[in-house]
């Protein structure tokens, strides 16, 4: 559970276990919670509701200044495969609000796939695809995979069509 004071997972182990194992359970018993805190921090960041404890996400967030400013940027593809163009128009829009770089992109494993089969220019097929094998990098800045962010969002009356790529400024965000 998650609250603006605290945050809280649970597992167990015995007092024995804890005395008698090696390596230590203890250790990798720590590092399994910290993992699990993470994993709902991540979640909240982008999928938060603002309700019961959870924080905004930024997915969440609403346009118009103030507490709900981000320095990120969406640009919808009205559910259809991303496009070079579209992936432009998110830098473009950074830039013009003066948000300072470094920006990385943020998606999932569907996102980065589709990518690797759509050309730049569908137009031209020796144009080359918008993201090839190995590449970590999108019209310079770095990508970040992970499947916190959804894979499933609703677009119109249908849902599990539409997935999620963020470009933004993420060294400045603080969680308190």
């Amino acid at each position: 559970t998650a609250t603006p004071k605290e945050m809280i997972t649970k597992g167990s182990f015995s007092r024995m276990l804890d005395l008698t194992s090696a390596p230590a359970i203890r250790g990798i018993f720590t590092n399994q919670i910290m993992k699990a805190i993470a994993y709902k921090l991540d979640q909240q960041f982008l999928q938060g509701a603002g309700s019961s404890g959870e924080m905004t996400g930024i997915l969440t967030l609403t346009s118009g200044g103030g507490a709900d400013q981000t320095t990120t940027v969406a640009i919808g593809t009205n559910g259809g495969a991303p496009t070079y163009a579209k992936l432009v128009e998110m830098r473009t829009s950074l830039a013009a609000d003066n948000i300072d770089q470094p920006w990385y992109f943020l998606t999932n494993a569907q996102v980065t796939s589709k990518l690797m089969t759509t050309l730049k220019d569908t137009a031209n097929t020796n144009s080359g695809y918008i993201l090839m094998d190995g590449q970590t990098r999108l019209l310079g800045h770095p990508i970040i995979e992970s499947q916190t962010v959804p894979f499933n969002l609703t677009k119109g009356t249908s849902s599990g069509v539409c997935s999620a790529i963020i470009l933004g400024k993420f060294d400045d965000t603080e969680v308190f």
